[in-house]
C-alpha cells in the first residue's frame, strides 16, 4: 500500500492519505460503491472529454471583445469564458421550483456534468451509474416512508429517492482510472475558485498558499479537523463565489455525509490547469493559430492526475451517515 503525503493544513504538519497500489486498485464506483464486474467494460473517454474542451477553449479565444486588437488574445477574458462556459449550472438539472431560466435550484449540473452525462452512451459503455437503493449508501432512509419506524432522512441528499439518485455521480473512464462526473465540476469550478482568489494584506492582495487552499477545501467538505476559529475567514471566501452554498460542509458533511478528500485534489488540479492555461495564453497571446495547436497538446485530462481524484484510491470520511462494506 501507497501514500500519498502532503501538507496538512489543520496544522498538525505533514499528513498523509492512504493510496491503494495498482496491486489491489478495483474500479470502484466514484461514491467509493461496491466493485462492480460491469465497470471493467467501461470505455476510455479521454479523446471525447479533450475534444469537447478544447473547443470551449477555442471558442473562448475566437470570441474576442469588438475593442481588442483582433490579432491578440486576452488571457483573463478567454480564462473567464473558459470557466463560465463550463462551470455554470445548467438550468433545469437540479431540484427546485420555476419555470424556464427563473428557477431556485439545489444540486445543479454544471455545464460540463450536463455535457458529460449528455453526450456520453451508457449502452456504448461510456458511463454507468446506479440507483441510491442499490449503492453502499442504501442502509440511510431516504423520504420520509420511515418515519413510522423513527427513521428521518439523515441528509439533505436524502430527502427524497429523486435527490438521493442525482447524489450518486454517473461513472467514466479517463485514461485508465474511473472517475464520477462531478469531479470535472470540482476540476473547472472550484479548481477556478483556487486559481483566483485573492486575501487581502493591507493596501495589497495575495493569492492564496496551498495550505490554505487545502483549509478552504477542507470548509467547503466539511472537514471536522479544521480548526473552527478559521470557519469565519473560508465562510467569506465561499460566500464570494456563492452566497446560497457558503455553509460548512456544503459539498460533503452537511449534504451528503460524505467528506472526499478527492474532491479536494480535484479542485487543487483544476487550478494548475488554469494556471498552465494561463501560461500559454500568455505566452502566444499574439499568434492566435498557434495558440490552438499548443492548447490541443495542452488538453489531456489523463494526464492530469486523474488517480488523485478517484475515491476508491483516495479514501473518504464519513459524517452520520450508514456506509455498508466500506472498504476505506
Amino acid at each position: 500500500m501507497k501514500k500519498i503525503c502532503f501538507f496538512a493544513l489543520s496544522l498538525v504538519g505533514w499528513s498523509c492519505i492512504n493510496h491503494r497500489g495498482d496491486s489491489d486498485y478495483k474500479p470502484y464506483l466514484e461514491t467509493d460503491d461496491d466493485f462492480r464486474p460491469s465497470f471493467e467494460s467501461l470505455q476510455d473517454v479521454s479523446k471525447k472529454l479533450n475534444d469537447h474542451v478544447f473547443q470551449v477553449i477555442t471558442k473562448a479565444i475566437d470570441a474576442n471583445p469588438s475593442q481588442a486588437p483582433t490579432n491578440k488574445v486576452q488571457p483573463d477574458v478567454v480564462i473567464q469564458r473558459v470557466y463560465e462556459a463550463l462551470s455554470l449550472p445548467r438550468v433545469g438539472s437540479g431540484f427546485g421550483v420555476g419555470r424556464g431560466t427563473t428557477r431556485i435550484e439545489v444540486s445543479a449540473f454544471t455545464e460540463i456534468e450536463a455535457w458529460l452525462d449528455e453526450n456520453l452512451d451508457e449502452a456504448k459503455g461510456e458511463k454507468r451509474s446506479i440507483k441510491f437503493k442499490e449503492s453502499r449508501y442504501r442502509l440511510n432512509p431516504v423520504g420520509f416512508s420511515g418515519l413510522s419506524k423513527g427513521q428521518w432522512p439523515r441528509k439533505p441528499s436524502h430527502l427524497t429517492e429523486w435527490t438521493a439518485n442525482h447524489s450518486i455521480a454517473p461513472v467514466i473512464k479517463v485514461g485508465n482510472v474511473y472517475l464520477g462526473i462531478d469531479k470535472f465540476a470540482h476540476f473547472f469550478e472550484q479548481g477556478y475558485w483556487y486559481y483566483k482568489t485573492k486575501v487581502q494584506e493591507g493596501s495589497s492582495s495575495r493569492p492564496l498558499t496551498e495550505q490554505e487552499r487545502f483549509q478552504f477545501g477542507q470548509y467547503m467538505e466539511g472537514d471536522g479537523d479544521l480548526p473552527k476559529e478559521l470557519h469565519s475567514k473560508y465562510q467569506k471566501i465561499f460566500a464570494s463565489w456563492c452566497r446560497t452554498c457558503a455553509s460548512f460542509g456544503y459539498y460533503g458533511s452537511a449534504s451528503t455525509g460524505v467528506i472526499s478528500y478527492a474532491d479536494m485534489n480535484a479542485n487543487e488540479v483544476g487550478r494548475s490547469f488554469y494556471l498552465k492555461l494561463e501560461g500559454i495564453l500568455k505566452a502566444q497571446e499574439s499568434n492566435p493559430e498557434a495558440l490552438k495547436a499548443s492548447i490541443q497538446k495542452f488538453v489531456r485530462f489523463e494526464q492530469f492526475s486523474p488517480e488523485k481524484m478517484n475515491e476508491s484510491l483516495v479514501p473518504n470520511r464519513y459524517k452520520d451517515i450508514l456506509v455498508s462494506s466500506a472498504k476505506n
